[in-house]
């Protein structure tokens, strides 16, 4: 995300989107986020794996 920030004078709205949505998407794939929505859903503390 810090990327994103740092590219984003550079290029058009839509590029900007599009590698937003990316990145949101790669992230969304990993086990730790995964982990993070049945936490929050079963309302207790996430634990983390770094995958």
């Amino acid at each position: 995300m810090k990327q994103n920030i740092n590219r984003a004078i550079e290029g058009s709205l839509r590029d900007n989107l599009a590698r937003e949505a990316d990145c949101l998407t790669r992230c969304a794939a990993t086990e730790d986020h995964k982990e993070a929505v049945a936490a929050f859903m079963a309302k207790r503390k996430p634990e983390f794996h770094g995958r």
